[in-house]
């Protein structure tokens, strides 16, 4: 519930700043890039295409950690998945002193 309404917040925020500037802007200033010069787009739509590209480098920089806590997590439920099969073969022993047949059959 709480995902849902911080979703909703954000989705709010979002589209009040983007009418906000669609509406308010009427300007069409050059855009320095690094490389080259943008002269015929919208302050608006140089606003919101610079927030999906971070969004999107942001995305990029924060998934290879969550890749390696996720390849964690599978190793670490194999090795529980080993241990407790590890723990099922013990209870299966049987508990008395008897040796096993192998054992007899070298004492005898």
């Amino acid at each position: 519930m709480r995902h849902a309404l911080t979703a909703l917040a954000v989705l709010a925020s979002v589209s009040l700043v983007g009418w906000f500037a669609y509406h308010n802007t009427e300007q069409i200033p050059a855009i320095d890039l690094v490389f080259t010069t943008a002269t015929e787009v919208p302050v608006w739509m140089a606003l919101f295409s610079s927030a999906i590209f971070g969004a999107a480098i942001a995305l990029v920089v924060l998934a290879w950690p969550l890749f390696r806590l996720r390849m964690r997590v599978r190793r670490q439920e194999r090795s529980i998945d080993e241990l407790e099969q590890e723990i099922h073969g013990l209870r299966t022993l049987p508990l008395s002193d008897e040796a096993a047949p192998e054992q007899k059959l070298e004492e005898g």
